[in-house]
């Protein structure tokens, strides 16, 4: 399984939920999205991103929602924009999912379908090799960051400790 199949680790830091690396998995696979619900559910990316309530196209976008929230650990707002709708409506969709996944039957066969399709071919590409040079400088600065502010924080209970002592 690919270092981001699942989640998008170099150097030991997570990346999910970063905007950076959000906006790299859509990049990359943002139309083979939109194309796996069309193949899946004949709803083509126009009706995804409409404001249509039909509730064939909204258990598909909330699907789609849900598989990059929940499946891939993406930001709220990076999907947001994807799908065109609003931040709060993915963060929504993603509190309720496990209670769709056991109370909406239809839901459950859905997200089923279209994860297991997505992930297959998600996790035989390799986006470790797509995004790791946009991180890993990001990612040791704030690597180096947080250890300076350790750090700080050491010696002064350190100095704490002594000057109570």
């Amino acid at each position: 399984m690919s270092d981001f199949g699942r989640g998008g680790l170099i150097y030991n830091i997570n990346l999910d939920g970063t905007r950076e690396y959000s906006h790299a998995f859509l990049g990359r696979y943002g139309k083979f999205l939109y194309s796996a619900a069309n193949i899946l559910f004949s709803i083509n990316e126009e009706d995804i991103v409409s404001n249509k309530r039909w509730s064939e196209i909204v258990v598909v976008r909330k699907t789609i929602s849900n598989s990059l929230s929940v499946g891939y650990g993406l930001h709220p707002e990076t999907i947001g924009d994807f799908l065109c709708i609003d931040r709060s409506t993915a963060i929504h969709n993603s509190k309720k999912h496990y209670d769709w996944m056991e109370y909406d039957k239809r839901y459950l066969g859905v997200y089923d379908k279209y994860f297991n399709y997505i992930d297959k071919v998600i996790i035989e590409d390799d986006l470790k090799k797509a995004t790791s040079l946009q991180f890993v400088e990001k990612s040791k600065d704030q690597v180096i960051k947080n250890l300076k502010k350790e750090l700080t924080l050491l010696k002064q209970k350190v100095y704490d400790n002594e000057t109570v002592n």
